[in-house]
């Protein structure tokens, strides 16, 4: 009969190994929902961006280009698909990723990049330092992953999002997931600003300064070349901006404006589409200084799908498509 320190000690194992195994069963358990509901907000956030279909036409920028263009109004103009590839905050690097990482998912489907711009496209100042965020419900992605390591100060962060699904969506990326599967695409706001309110901001000095950051410059250029070497043409749209606001450092916006005609003026496969020149003194559009209202947009979107329908029926284009298929 064994003695009573034994029967303990053997009762304490028992007793481990049933919790071991609890905790472990546990372990699997979340891991498996952890999965699952990852894959459940990816699916939803590929449908709000565009990734499930093929889109010939894709749209890329931060706020202004969200509030900007009515993805639906388009693609019914247009009547072919559109993918609306932005989000609030997303900075210049941020974007020439968005585009690499779309053109991987859709390689060969893409016939136009509309990438919003404004005099404040090379500014480093005023988005935020932790926009990689956004990307990390792509994390999988082994460039995307390359991507958020090279900006994200914190391995910790990293580690956690790169081992667990759940933690790579914020507040705002579950919410367009949702719409995604919601199918609700329409993103606008009402209102309209207070010209005199920003004139007086604008007197006193409170407001976005422009500014020519060299990372900015570079990332701009690299996304310029990256798209028009897979057979699509780069449309730099002008997002406008209220004039009263475009006034403030006449000469620093000017300069931007010559960068993106210049850029357009020497490369066959990039426009500039200056939406601002009519637009900017109709401040009904606004909603503030740099972001358009329902009417604006309604305006706007009308504008850009005129000027699609022509660089999509350009002959020139399709011909390069057919060179670039030849090639690849």
């Amino acid at each position: 009969m064994p003695s009573p320190l034994v029967s303990d000690l053997r009762l304490q194992r028992s007793l481990l190994r049933r919790f071991a195994a609890k905790g472990l069963l546990l372990l699997v358990l979340f891991l498996t929902l952890d999965r699952l509901a990852g894959w459940v907000f990816l699916r939803g956030l590929d449908r709000y961006y565009g990734m499930d279909v093929p889109a010939q036409v894709l749209c890329v920028g931060h706020s202004h280009l969200v509030l900007g263009v009515d993805k639906i109004a388009l693609e019914r103009e247009l009547g072919v698909p559109v993918a609306k590839f932005a989000v609030e905050g997303a900075n210049t690097s941020d974007r020439l990723m968005m585009i690499r990482y779309y053109f991987k998912r859709q390689p060969d489907s893409v016939r136009a990049v509309v990438y919003g711009v404004d005099a404040h496209a090379f500014t480093g100042a005023g988005l935020s330092s932790s926009s990689y965020r956004l990307l990390f419900p792509f994390i999988a992605d082994p460039d995307v992953r390359g991507y958020i390591r090279r900006y994200c100060p914190s391995r910790t962060e990293y580690l956690l999002r790169r081992v667990l699904c759940t933690p790579r969506y914020t507040e705002l990326t579950l919410s367009l997931a949702v719409r995604g599967y919601l199918k609700k695409w329409t993103n606008y706001k009402f209102g309209k600003v207070n010209v005199e309110v920003l004139r007086r901001q604008i007197e006193q000095g409170n407001f976005r300064r422009i500014s020519f950051d060299e990372d900015n410059v570079r990332q701009f250029n690299l996304m310029a070349e990256f798209v028009t070497t897979r057979g699509a043409r780069l449309l730099l749209a002008y997002i406008p901006t209220i004039d009263v606001f475009n006034r403030a450092e006449p000469a620093k916006f000017q300069r931007s404006i010559s960068i993106f005609s210049g850029l357009a003026s020497t490369n066959s496969n990039i426009v500039y589409l200056d939406y601002n020149t009519p637009l900017e003194a109709r401040h009904d559009l606004f909603r503030d200084r740099v972001h358009l209202n329902r009417e604006g947009q309604k305006e706007l979107t009308a504008r850009l799908a005129t000027d699609l329908k022509r660089v999509l029926d350009d002959p020139a284009l399709v011909r390069r498509e057919q060179a670039h298929g030849r090639a690849n």
